[in-house]
């Protein structure tokens, strides 16, 4: 599953997801999801999480019946481009990075339950390439790319291999 991209932001409006078939080679559209991006796939297969093309709203759109739900609005700033799924499919995680109290926050898809679970607050996030990115270890410990200088590495041990 994937949505598009482009030189530009926000995304055209025109955008939407689609699941490229590797048995056919035959692409396809998701419908009723004009306007959203980026969008993870959870590890059942069931539902898609991604985003509005304006970054502001995370949504949960059902490949059974092709509902959409919200599941987060931002009031303050666009959310992180990365929504991360727990390996058990329960939940959905989002961040916050560019609000006056930024903060990563787990939804859970059951009831729609959203609790904030770490503040950014202080934090030094990287833009880049892959933009402020969050993902999930394999125990559900949270990863955040951020920014260290030289200057703020006080050792460093070297085992060769």
């Amino acid at each position: 599953i994937f949505g598009e991209n482009g030189p530009q932001f926000p995304i055209p409006a025109s955008c939407s997801l689609h699941v490229f078939d590797f048995r056919s080679g035959k692409t396809t559209d998701l419908p009723g999801t004009t306007g959203l991006w980026t969008p993870r796939i959870c590890p059942t297969g069931r539902y898609v999480a991604a985003m509005t093309r304006d970054n502001r709203r995370l949504v949960l759109y059902d490949r059974r019946t092709a509902a959409l739900t919200e599941l987060f609005a931002s009031l303050e700033g666009k959310l992180g481009d990365n929504p991360t799924w727990s390996a058990d499919g329960r939940f959905v995680y989002i961040d916050v990075p560019f609000s006056r109290d930024p903060a990563v926050y787990r939804i859970r898809v059951a009831d729609k339950r959203i609790e904030r679970i770490a503040s950014l607050s202080g934090y030094r996030r990287v833009e880049g390439g892959i933009g402020v990115w969050i993902g999930l270890t394999p125990d559900g410990s949270l990863l955040i790319v951020s920014e260290v200088q030289g200057s703020e590495i006080y050792a460093w041990d070297f085992v060769e291999p």
